[in-house]
Formats: structure tokens, C-alpha cells, sequence
């Protein structure tokens, strides 16, 4: 029992802060020919360094039924023209397609993602977004959030030394 609100403490502290990263999502939306392009993406404003977590979705029209598609290719350039990223996604019966990023350097670059299903292309795509620089760091260049979940952990780990030290006494 006491393992349990050991493990519970650790996920109060912890977890909620380490979640900061997915808090405010923006997305880009337009509509090309009768299909409605949703890509959700988890930083309104992303910083270098910072996991960007981009969603896919696909609908007839806006607001119209979702448009079946196995897979999503991705291609995010930077504005030199150098190739950062490229991928296919797989559309996962359970969470979507989901693509989880770190650009690797402040500036503009351009995200393009081509709907397609089983290797047949249905729409595609291409929008710009502005990484800047690193935020919300420490002097040390570590990220706050971090330290809390870091600080949430220990104290955990401490409460359960000196729990299991009582009870061998």
C-alpha cells in the first residue's frame, strides 16, 4: 500500500509538469478541392530544442465526415531549401498519425504532408512555421519543467527510503 502512494506521489509531481510541452495546440487548416487539411501541431510559437508534436487529419470539406487514409508522407524544410526531415506516417487505428519532432535550429521552415491511401496520393499540402530560440531554460540551459519532474522524483524516492527505513526499524 505504501509502494502505491510512493508511486502516486511520484506521478502527482512529476507527470503534470513533464506534460507542459502539449499544452496549447495550434494548427494549420485549409481546404484543397473538397478535402479539408487539420494539422494540429502542440507549440503555437516552437522553440529550438522543444519537442513539437504534430497531428494529422483529413476530412471531406470542413466539418464533414473524416476521409479514410493509411498513411501520411512528411517533408519539413528548412528556408535554405535543406531537406530536415522526411518520413511517411502511418495512420495507427489507434491514435492517428501522430509524428513527435525537434527541429534542429532556429528560423522558417516549411512542413508539407501528402495524404495518401495504400501508396495512392489524395491531397496534399504545405504550410509555414517559425521556430525560435530556446526558452524557458535554466543558466545552465536545462528545462524548468524538467527540474520539477527531476525534484517530484527524488522526493518520491526519499519518502520511500525513509518509509522503508522506519518499517525496518
Amino acid at each position: 500500500m505504501k509502494s502505491l502512494l510512493v508511486f502516486s506521489a511520484c506521478l502527482f509531481f512529476g507527470v503534470p509538469l513533464m506534460a507542459l510541452a502539449h499544452g496549447d495546440e495550434t494548427s494549420f487548416e485549409t481546404t484543397v478541392g473538397e478535402y479539408f487539411i487539420d494539422i494540429g501541431y502542440s507549440a503555437p510559437d516552437p522553440s529550438v530544442d522543444e519537442s513539437v508534436l504534430f497531428d494529422f487529419r483529413l476530412t471531406r470539406g470542413e466539418g464533414g465526415p473524416a476521409v479514410p487514409f493509411s498513411d501520411v508522407w512528411v517533408r519539413m524544410e528548412s528556408e535554405d531549401g535543406k531537406v530536415v526531415f522526411a518520413s511517411g506516417i502511418h495512420n495507427a487505428e489507434f491514435g492517428g498519425p501522430r509524428l513527435s519532432y525537434v527541429f534542429p535550429g532556429e528560423g522558417s521552415y516549411t512542413v508539407s504532408a501528402r495524404y495518401e491511401n495504400e501508396g495512392q496520393a489524395i491531397t496534399e499540402a504545405s504550410f509555414p512555421i517559425t521556430v525560435g530560440a530556446a526558452e524557458g531554460t535554466d543558466a545552465r540551459g536545462v528545462p524548468e519543467p524538467y527540474l520539477f519532474g527531476v525534484a517530484g522524483l527524488v522526493l518520491g524516492f526519499l519518502v520511500a527510503f525513509l518509509v522503508k527505513r522506519r518499517k525496518s526499524v
